[in-house]
């Protein structure tokens, strides 16, 4: 038995019969297309893919996804920290950590004021 042909052996006699003459017709087509021009080649599989769509059973249309909202912007204190986690270096880590506290200790004391 030639190796690249499937056995279907989990299949009866009469289906696995069946299933390797598909298969075989199959290989002898895309052997074909590949002796073909480029634009017979792209013409021949795109009758392909028709014809095996016909035979394919109709999927329930997908419910469209629900827009994706973006994320709420970030404060200007979380932006300084999230580069502070990326910082090449201590003194520029320290820096924006400061600049962070800085910001936060700021609008707090803008919340206790309102």
């Amino acid at each position: 038995m030639n190796e690249s042909i499937p056995s279907f052996d989990d299949r009866p006699f009469k289906e696995r019969v069946e299933l390797r003459v598909v298969f075989h017709k199959v290989v002898d087509i895309f052997e074909t297309c590949g002796k073909l021009k480029e634009v017979d080649k792209e013409m021949l599989l795109q009758e392909v893919s028709n014809r095996l769509k016909q035979h394919m059973p109709p999927q329930a249309p997908t419910e469209p996804s629900p827009p994706v909202e973006p994320p709420p912007p970030t404060s200007f204190a979380d932006r300084c920290l999230e580069l502070a986690a990326a910082a090449p270096n201590d003194k520029i880590w320290k820096a924006l950590i400061t600049i962070a506290q800085i910001c936060d200790a700021e609008d707090a004391l803008a919340d206790d004021r309102a």
